[in-house]
């Protein structure tokens, strides 16, 4: 049993001010019309499916995680939850409007593959969000020293390298500071 199977309980007990910061910049960045798809990658407990859901996107989440999926029900009945891996994701060429992640991707095990993954999901034109932690701040290798301790190899990504990847790849980047530790990449797939 992993970490996130333990800890998928009382996850947002710990974490609700911290998500409900980085769900703002999110939801305010995909800003879903009625009816467009959405993904949200490692969507743990659910609780940017169900801020989209009530803004009426259809929104799946992916996890690997069950008992992670099984809070995520909890917060969005009737929403669609997959468990697989982020590397190898259960979904046709261009399936989604807009793809999420996050505070995932540092989990990921193997992280390119799983950025190729959402980038292959995503519609031509669609927007890509990524919210993770600055690989140079303090708090995030002292968070990874920890996660290291639990046996989650967590691996950090600077805003700037994560960028430049995308770009490389075929989505334009645009990158917002949301806290000293925190970044925002607002992305979209280029046609």
């Amino acid at each position: 049993m992993g970490f996130f199977d333990l800890a998928a309980p009382f996850y947002d007990r710990i974490l609700h001010r911290a998500q409900s910061h980085q769900l703002r910049y999110v939801a305010r960045f995909l800003s879903p019309r009625p009816g467009e798809k959405i993904l949200d990658v490692g969507a743990g407990t659910g609780v940017l499916l169900a801020q989209l859901h009530g803004q009426g996107a259809q929104v799946t989440g992916l996890d690997r995680s069950s008992a992670m999926l099984r809070e995520a029900e909890k917060a969005c009945p009737g929403c669609q939850l997959v468990l697989g891996e982020a590397t190898a994701m259960p979904f046709p060429d261009g399936s989604f409007d807009a793809v999420a992640c996050v505070d995932a991707l540092h989990h990921f095990p193997v992280r390119e593959k799983a950025l190729s993954e959402m980038i292959r999901v995503l519609k031509e034109g669609g927007r890509l969000a990524i919210l993770d932690l600055e690989r140079r701040h303090w708090l995030t290798r002292l968070i990874q020293s920890g996660e290291w301790l639990l046996a989650e190899r967590s691996h950090f990504y600077s805003a700037e390298e994560l960028a430049a990847w995308l770009t490389h790849r075929g989505v334009e980047c645009e990158v917002e500071p949301i806290s000293p530790v925190e970044y925002l990449i607002k992305g979209r797939k280029k046609s």
